[in-house]
């Protein structure tokens, strides 16, 4: 079980966090790293897609993102895009089917009302 950085109180870098924490039974928890590689966000998704576990978009200090990123350990992360083809967004629902990560509304700007999947 990982739990990776989000907002506490009002979005500023003040409050804003980009640590990672694991756990195996959700009570003992170890951080795995304080300052992951991507920025300081919140409103971001995760998901775990083969045997990875993926930062989708989010909201940091400059703004909405559409950069992805993926760890299999939750210190290291790897940028694999920097502009993913969908729009910047935040609060998006991103989830795994059919062997494809899924990327579904979210706000950037406007409320947005589209889906898109990775091959």
């Amino acid at each position: 079980m990982y739990l990776r950085g989000n907002q506490k109180g009002e979005l500023n870098e003040l409050y804003v966090l980009n640590d990672v924490w694991y756990s195996s039974d959700g009570i003992q928890w170890i951080r795995a790293t304080e300052n992951a590689a991507f920025s300081k966000r919140a409103y971001h998704k995760s998901v775990v897609y083969d045997d990875e576990m993926w930062v989708i978009g989010g909201l940091d200090k400059d703004g909405c993102k559409n950069d992805v990123w993926c760890s299999n350990d939750g210190k290291n992360w790897k940028l694999v895009t920097s502009s993913a083809a969908f729009q910047p967004r935040y609060s998006q629902a991103s989830f795994v089917l059919d062997n494809k990560m899924w990327v579904m509304g979210g706000i950037g700007g406007v409320s947005m009302q589209n889906i898109w999947w990775s091959k």
